[in-house]
Order: structure tokens, then C-alpha cells, then sequence
């Protein structure tokens, strides 16, 4: 039996978005929605404290035709220490007209955790999605970043039974060669966009700047974009994000939105 499982349908009803099924078991729960912008925000709740080795969770998530939802962690997310990972298993289907925000709050690893994260997003050929996700290492007895034992997470994305874009991230401590490498820094951060109005002002990203970090964007086949951030704290990259997200909703003519929580 996993530790955590959530399954979410949202449909709606003559304008109204209504959850056909919501069940939350074990580590899992769901918080009561907050309206924004005409779309109900749901926050995720963890009640165990974090994640611990051989802990294995399940998310489902299911948008209907012309459904909108906003989704955000409570608070970060820990993972510590163990001999074997802590493994999150996402599956997200989004119907025709519908629109999903995943943003969340950071992912800390401390020393020896050992963690994998694996997410698959179906879209329709209208549906958008903004999903971002931010990892960072946690204290350590000796102060070092990167103590981890190991980091893996895949997040693949499908439209009309495509791959459309993946992004695998990998990390093992002690080896000489993988595909994590951030040099002087120790945060790393992810935001996807999938939605044709964004490219009305991809142009624009490049002002999206921060002193204290590294940023780097790419087109996704002229339907959104995905922008990746190297720092060394978390501040700066929700900061970015927020700049990014403010700038989305300002394309449509949307009031920005404010998860975070402190």
C-alpha cells in the first residue's frame, strides 16, 4: 500500500468548476479552495512531516473540457534520509479548453536522501498548463551543499498522444559526470509553459533578469516556453517565477496571483 494517494476529477458545471471526484488517503490531504481570478486554488497538504526512505506516493489529476485550476503546495516539501528513495509517481490529464497552474514550493533534500520523482502530463490540443518546481539542498552537519545521496526526476508531456517535451534531472553523489551540473550554485528551478498566448511576449523574456542568478529560456514549438534558474537561494528563483507568472496573467488580462505563503 503506498503511503500517500490523491485522485482529483474536476468538471464543469453550467460555469461552476466542481471536483467529480476528490480523494485524499494516508500522508496526503486537501486543503479547502481559495477563489482566484474566477478559479477555485486548492493546496496539497502533506501530513507526515516529509518524506522518508522507501516512502511511495501516488497523484492523479484530471481535468474535464473547459475546466480551470489553480494548485500549490502548503508549504516546501522534505525528503531525508535513507537507504532507499522516497519515490513520487504523478499522472495529470488535462481535457479540451481546460487550464492547470502546478505551481510549487520548493523540494529539500537533506543529507543522504535519496529521491525519485517521475510526473506525466496529457494535454488536449487547447489545454494550457503552467507548471513549475524548485530543488534545493537542506542543512548538513558539515554545511556542504549537495549531501544527497541521489536526485532523479522525469517530467514528460504529451499532446494528442505525442511526446511534446521532456526534462529528466539527475544526480548521484560522488559521480564524476551527470547531467545536473550547476556549477558555483546549489538551487535549481523549472517553469513550463504550454499556452500560444505566451508567445506574445516570449520576445520580452529577456528582461526577466536577476543579479544573483543564471537564466536560460527556450521556445517550445511556438506554444509556450520553458525557462530553467541556477541560484543559491530560494528567494531568487520564486522571484523569477513570480515575474514570470505575473507577466502570464497580464496576457490575460488576469489579476496576478499570490501563493506563496509567507
Amino acid at each position: 500500500m503506498s503511503t500517500g494517494e490523491l485522485r482529483l476529477r474536476l468538471k464543469n458545471v453550467n460555469g461552476r468548476m466542481l471536483f467529480e471526484e476528490s480523494y485524499a488517503r494516508g500522508a496526503f490531504k486537501l486543503g479547502k479552495p481559495v477563489w482566484r481570478n474566477g478559479t477555485p486554488l486548492y493546496y496539497l497538504l502533506h501530513v507526515g512531516g516529509g518524506y522518508v526512505s522507501g516512502d511511495t506516493y501516488t497523484q492523479q489529476i484530471e481535468l474535464l473540457d473547459n475546466t480551470r485550476l489553480y494548485l500549490t503546495t502548503q508549504a516546501a516539501t522534505k525528503v531525508y534520509k535513507g537507504t532507499t528513495p522516497a519515490v513520487v509517481s504523478t499522472s495529470i490529464k488535462l481535457g479540451e479548453h481546460s487550464h492547470l497552474s502546478l505551481l510549487q514550493d520548493p523540494l529539500i533534500l537533506y543529507e543522504h536522501a535519496t529521491f525519485h520523482q517521475m510526473t506525466t502530463i496529457e494535454l488536449a490540443k487547447t489545454s494550457t498548463l503552467y507548471y513549475s518546481e524548485i530543488m534545493t539542498p537542506g542543512w548538513s552537519p558539515t554545511k556542504e551543499p549537495f549531501t544527497y545521496k541521489e536526485l532523479y526526476t522525469e517530467l514528460a508531456i504529451r499532446r494528442d498522444d505525442k511526446l511534446f517535451y521532456i526534462d529528466r534531472l539527475c544526480w548521484e553523489k560522488g559521480q564524476q559526470q551527470h547531467l545536473l551540473q550547476l556549477g558555483n550554485y546549489t538551487h535549481y528551478g523549472s517553469f513550463v509553459c504550454v499556452d500560444k498566448l505566451a508567445d506574445t511576449f516570449y520576445d520580452e523574456l529577456h528582461k526577466v533578469t536577476h543579479p544573483d542568478c543564471e537564466i536560460g529560456y527556450s521556445q517550445l514549438d511556438k506554444e509556450g516556453f520553458v525557462l530553467k534558474i541556477a541560484a543559491k537561494e530560494t528567494q531568487h528563483i520564486e522571484n523569477v517565477f513570480q515575474r514570470v507568472d505575473d507577466l502570464l496573467k497580464l496576457t490575460k488580462q488576469e489579476q496576478p496571483l499570490r501563493l506563496r505563503k509567507y
